[in-house]
């Protein structure tokens, strides 16, 4: 028997549509499917939020940088390297 494929994706689709059509509960689909309800329940909101777009996997990475320099600092910084080339470490 071959085993059959199938994306994460597919899998989120068909565990929103079986949670919508109102036969299993949602502790019994997150059992079968093998996730958190915390998980399942994300999965759900966010189907009903964007539709299959919602589903789709989000970056990680961090929104902003709070330590960051700011573009300005940055700016003048390198105007003022240009401007004394003998400054700084040697090379």
């Amino acid at each position: 028997m071959p085993w059959k494929n199938v994306s994460p994706m597919e899998e989120k689709l068909r565990f929103v549509s079986l949670h919508s059509s109102k036969r299993f509960g949602m502790s019994e689909l997150c059992r079968e499917f093998g996730i958190s309800r915390k998980t399942g329940r994300k999965w759900v909101d966010r189907y009903e939020e964007g539709g299959a777009k919602g589903l789709e996997d989000r970056s990680r990475a961090p929104k902003s940088c709070s330590h960051r320099t700011s573009d300005e600092i940055a700016r003048l910084i390198c105007s003022e390297k240009r401007k004394h080339k003998t400054w700084g470490p040697k090379q």
